[in-house]
């Protein structure tokens, strides 16, 4: 076992987690912001469509 190439997998998926972790976090504060002026049906389905937290993250899953 190359203890080194193991390591720095490791330290690959580590740093593709804390990415996906930054990003999670900004979806999660303009989802928050909008919200906020959410007020009608309509509006709440606009906000689903706009708001998929885990788009595009490898690592982490929220729903099933």
């Amino acid at each position: 076992m190359d203890i080194e190439k193991v390591k720095q997998e490791y330290f690959n998926t580590l740093s593709e987690l804390q990415n996906e972790m930054l990003l999670l976090q900004s979806r999660i504060k303009k989802a928050k912001n909008q919200l906020l002026i959410t007020k009608t049906e309509e509006d709440i389905k606009q906000f689903r469509k706009e708001n998929d937290l885990e788009e595009g993250l490898k690592h982490i899953s929220l729903f099933d």
